[in-house]
């Protein structure tokens, strides 16, 4: 399971692309987190829609849901612009 995968989502005017490792069923790690990826606006139809969730304090990102809305648990949480 060492492929890398990218989700997007759709926030006005940007696409937010996040690559990931599936490390199990239930557990992502974060690789990328970025509004800057080409692929992520050229392919945008193509690939899984996803986003990150934060802590209410918005100190750590604690799960990505992606896949069919499944939700992941991430297993190297930070700060979500510090996945870049």
């Amino acid at each position: 399971m060492n492929s890398v995968f990218k989700a997007v989502h759709r926030i006005i005017d940007s696409v937010w692309t996040i690559e990931y490792q599936r490390i199990s069923k239930t557990e992502v790690k974060i690789i990328r987190y970025s509004r800057d990826d080409a692929e992520g606006y050229k392919n945008e139809k193509n690939l899984t829609k996803g986003r990150l969730i934060e802590s209410e304090d918005n100190s750590r990102t604690v799960v990505a849901a992606d896949i069919n809305g499944v939700i992941n648990t991430v297993i190297n949480p930070a700060f979500i612009f510090s996945y870049q």
